[in-house]
């Protein structure tokens, strides 16, 4: 058929490669390879669903047809045994927070068909109308009405997939919140989590620190105290330079060059007859890397 591992990559190998999910410090970790165990929803290795529900100017027949069931049966062939679909409001929720019905039902076939797969499903709310984690402007911050809305989108999401069992369906609260002070995001946690406990007392709840869900960050995250069901998770873009070679939407996309791992990502030769500004962001980004420098930093959220 015409499934490649190349599509599994344009729908987002990224949560594979530069992501990770440790247990609440209250919860066994350690199990592998279960399918609907009792142990509740345990994870080990997944792929990350874009540009489906979310940032895609996609809709109607274009939308359905970007992701099949086909691709879910090829993500369960090659071994993986969860999927994060992100999703995004404008996508979910007209402007005046009716739900879509094209939509959801989509998001239900695609829990469906992992379900019958065996696969686990992360739900992530991955932009909001009043936040996404590359805008300069976010009023989820600062404005009362905005934090009721994405309460209210929780709460929306937990009586449309309530039904699903708690070992194969997880909540992620948001992607990478991006709030100047580190509180605001420990408040909005807080509440939020209170919502989905009204309704949920057992289901798994994802949650990353703030700026981007940065290992570096998460020494000022408050996870929620008493609750066995949280999942913490942090992105690892590092190095950055090989991590994000080519990407468009980046201040080094113009860099073409070598990259080198392990060492210094970007030896000074090879920035030889390149712009000025490309030269500096390509230093700002540059480090040396190796096997145990990326442990060094992995260890900052697994032992928080």
């Amino acid at each position: 058929n015409d499934l490649s591992f190349e599509k599994i990559l344009r729908v987002g190998l990224f949560a594979v490669l530069i992501g990770g999910c440790i247990p609440n410090k209250d919860k066994q970790a350690g199990h592998s390879n279960l399918r609907y165990s009792q142990d509740g929803f345990v994870i080990k290795r997944g792929v990350n669903i874009s540009h489906w529900l979310s940032q895609s100017s996609r809709r109607g027949a274009e939308r359905a047809a970007f992701f099949v069931k086909d691709d879910m049966d090829f993500i369960a062939s090659i071994g993986y045994d969860h999927v994060r679909i992100p999703i995004d409001e404008e996508q979910m929720w007209s402007e005046s927070g009716t739900k879509e019905p094209e939509a959801f039902e989509l998001l239900h076939n695609g829990i469906s068909w992992a379900q019958d797969l065996g696969l686990r499903v992360i739900i992530d709310l991955h932009i909001l109308r009043s936040h996404h984690f590359n805008y300069g402007e976010k009023p989820l911050w600062t404005d009362p009405v905005a934090q009721e809305r994405f309460y209210q989108c929780w709460r929306d999401l937990s009586d449309e997939l309530r039904t699903y069992k708690d070992n194969l369906l997880a909540y992620e609260l948001m992607n990478e919140p991006v709030a100047n002070d580190p509180q605001d995001w420990n408040l909005l946690v807080e509440a939020c989590v209170n919502v989905i406990r009204e309704k949920e007392p057992h289901r798994a709840i994802i949650i990353g620190s703030n700026r981007w869900q940065s290992v570096h960050t998460f020494k000022d995250l408050r996870v929620p105290e008493n609750d066995p069901n949280i999942i913490l998770s942090f992105h690892f873009y590092t190095p950055f330079l090989i991590t994000h070679y080519k990407a468009s939407w980046t201040d080094i996309a113009a860099y073409e060059g070598p990259v080198h791992y392990p060492g210094l990502s970007v030896e000074e030769g090879d920035l030889r007859g390149l712009p000025e500004e490309l030269i500096r962001n390509v230093n700002r980004h540059n480090g040396v890397y190796n096997r145990d420098t990326l442990e060094a930093l992995m260890q900052l959220p697994i032992l928080k």
